[in-house]
């Protein structure tokens, strides 16, 4: 313990030394703080722009968009999910800024160690359960001690019905409730419930949907035949609704021209819709199907919403009013999209179908799991989920392309209750890294994690005695948005210059910038306190190489007004001299408490010949680094 402690004293005076070079080199290394930049590496170019939210408030929240190039041919360059690493990391007087390297840099923050994290990482993410005990739980699966995993836990009005994540403004939005229904928004970096709303009329079944972009939440209201929308960005938190009769529910598909709000109807109608000029919701489109539409997505090759009605997959025209109904034979309880929208993918009635949405015909058949109704896909293998939850089965999605049938059944846990028939709520999602599966097992009360095409859990995480309704990933990483482009939200606490730090793999770049995030209100707050001042008094020479010093301390308002600061007990004074590196540290003491010399202290040191010293001081009660305490007036160089 005693060579440790020597260690790290050495390495701190090692730390000292280039911070006090470089921050009397006042600022040589500073550079603009435009919200956009270039970084060149590696023969790739990385345009990064950051855009604080448009809501108004300083609250430390924006968003970082990433457009990755080569930069010969200019072509879009792409990661996988986790090959994209962004961190930022506050720039402080207290480390060698100009001295460490942009790979040193990186290298810091992916090893482990007290220090190393930090300030805001963009690679993170959590498990979100929402319970049937009125709870929404924050688990974070990179802590190692099993215990400690759960982070937070948010208690809810009422049940939970639904949930929608807006990633761009830091919120999810839960659905509670029936008579009467409430949305409430939760903080998801601070994890409380920052609003809360009453829908209009009788909530009984009622459906959610988001729009982001449009940064409006919709809900379908089926015990009032009503549609109603709310205006996130709006001050007056209010609803505005319009008739649908016999709607269902609402959903949103996302398309490559954004997210499309879509009501499905009881008498077969599927509407699209919008917001007029003064936000009161109106249909834009609609289209009339042989049956009610029961799940909608959008297959981006082919440009068609597809859809299923319980017995058949519907390929719908957005522009136009043209529907095609494909039957399968089987009953449809659920459908994902595979290959940009190649493929669809339909499970019910024990039986699963891959059909080709360029030709309209069924590409692969297969027997399922009894009472399989959930999908689930990761990268490369697509899982029919049981609906007791005890058993499911896995194709790889390369044997389907193929035409080969060949599924492989897994356990994930103990046979629960029949899950309802909301594709929404889903308890078995793909892992961040979109190489697995997460399973929360409502009988158990366990999230079970299976690596991609496993036969058996590789691991799990308690859900500390809740029964989990859903679960869903808050994933805090970057996102391709499109080829070579990527955003990522961010949240902080404490705005300034920062570095951005970015780093890819495969192909392999490192790049680091500066960006000067706004400061916060909480932040404008904490730092509107008095700041302290220390002013040079007295250094004269004594007997020999003595030398005694006196400073005086004071607080000076943001209005310039100041008085002197008696009794700080661990006022320390630190000699430093740039050229050499020698240093010296020793506690000042308060010389009087009245007059003149309220506010001073003194002390008396021995100084090696030829040293040209510089003074700062510094106290952990007043929060006063050495680097915000240089004193004032003293002289570059003495006898």
């Amino acid at each position: 313990m005693r060579r440790l402690a020597s260690s790290l004293r050495w390495l701190v005076r090692l730390a000292v030394v280039p911070t006090l070079c470089g921050m009397l080199l006042d600022g040589a290394l500073a550079r603009s703080d435009d919200a956009s930049g270039i970084i060149r590496d590696a023969g790739m170019q990385l345009r990064w722009n950051y855009e604080k939210n448009s809501n108004g408030a300083n609250d430390g929240l924006g968003q970082l968009t990433f457009d990755i190039s080569d930069e010969a041919s200019g072509n879009p360059l792409r990661y996988a999910p986790g090959q994209l690493a962004v961190w930022l990391q506050r720039q402080r007087p207290t480390l060698a800024e100009g001295e460490l390297a942009c790979r040193d840099r990186v290298k810091s923050l992916v090893s482990t160690g007290v220090g190393r994290r930090a300030d805001v990482d963009l690679n993170t993410y959590r498990i979100l359960s929402l319970n049937a005990d009125r709870t929404l739980a924050f688990i974070n699966p990179f802590v190692g001690l099993n215990n400690a995993k759960l982070e937070s836990i948010v208690p809810l009005p009422d049940t939970p019905r639904a949930w929608v994540h807006a990633p761009s403004r830091g919120e999810l939005w839960v659905l509670t409730g029936d008579a009467p229904a409430r949305l409430v928004a939760v903080d998801t970096h601070r994890r409380q419930i920052v609003r809360a709303l009453d829908l209009p009329g009788d909530g009984a079944g009622a459906t959610l949907a988001l729009d982001e972009r449009g940064a409006r939440v919709w809900v379908a209201q089926p015990a009032v035949g009503r549609v109603a929308v709310l205006d996130l960005a709006g001050r007056d938190a209010a609803w505005r609704s319009a008739a649908a009769a016999r709607v269902r529910r609402m959903e949103a598909v996302e398309t490559p021209d954004g997210p499309v709000i879509l009501s499905t109807h009881a008498d077969g109608r599927l509407q699209r819709w919008g917001a007029n000029a003064a936000g009161v919701p109106q249909v834009l489109h609609g289209w009339s199907l042989p049956q009610p539409a029961q799940q909608l997505a959008f297959s981006t090759l082919a440009r068609r919403l597809v859809a299923h009605d319980g017995q058949a997959l519907l390929s719908i025209d957005p522009a136009g009013s043209a529907v095609r109904r494909l039957a399968l034979g089987h009953p449809v309880a659920d459908i994902a999209i595979v290959d940009e929208g190649r493929y669809a993918i339909a499970v019910g009635g024990d039986r699963m179908s891959m059909v080709d949405l360029a030709t309209g015909t069924v590409h692969a058949r297969s027997a399922t799991v009894p009472g399989a109704s959930r999908l689930a896909l990761t990268q490369r293998f697509v899982y029919a989920v049981g609906n007791d939850e005890a058993n499911a089965d896995l194709w790889a999605l390369a044997d389907l392309r193929a035409g080969r049938v060949q599924p492989v059944r897994i356990l994930l846990g103990s046979a629960g209750v029949p899950q309802g028939d909301d594709h929404r709520l889903r308890r078995a999602i793909a892992a961040a890294d979109g190489a697995g599966l997460l399973v929360a097992n409502a009988a158990d009360r366990l999230i079970y994690q299976y690596a991609e095409g496993m036969m058996a859990p590789v691991g799990s995480y308690s859900n500390y005695k809740r029964t989990p309704l859903a679960i869903a990933l808050l994933d805090l990483a970057p996102r391709e948005v499109s080829p070579g482009r990527y955003q990522v939200p961010v949240r902080y606490d404490t705005g300034g210059m920062h570095h951005l730090i970015v780093s890819g793999a495969g192909p392999r770049f490192v790049g680091c910038d500066r960006v000067a995030l706004p400061m916060t209100s909480g932040q404008a707050e904490r730092e509107s306190v008095p700041e302290l001042k220390v002013r040079l008094v007295e250094d004269k020479p004594l007997t020999g190489a003595r030398r005694r010093i006196v400073v005086a301390l004071s607080e000076q308002t943001p209005q310039g007004s100041g008085q002197p600061l008696a009794q700080v007990s661990d006022l320390t004074l630190l000699m430093f001299d740039k050229r050499s590196g020698w240093q010296h540290r020793v506690h000042l003491g308060e010389i009087g408490a009245a007059g003149d010399a309220t506010g001073r202290y003194a002390v008396e040191v021995s100084v090696p010949p030829g040293v040209a010293y510089d003074l700062f001081v510094g106290s952990v009660s007043r929060d006063l680094p050495f680097v915000r305490g240089r004193v004032q007036g003293a002289p570059e160089t003495r006898p």
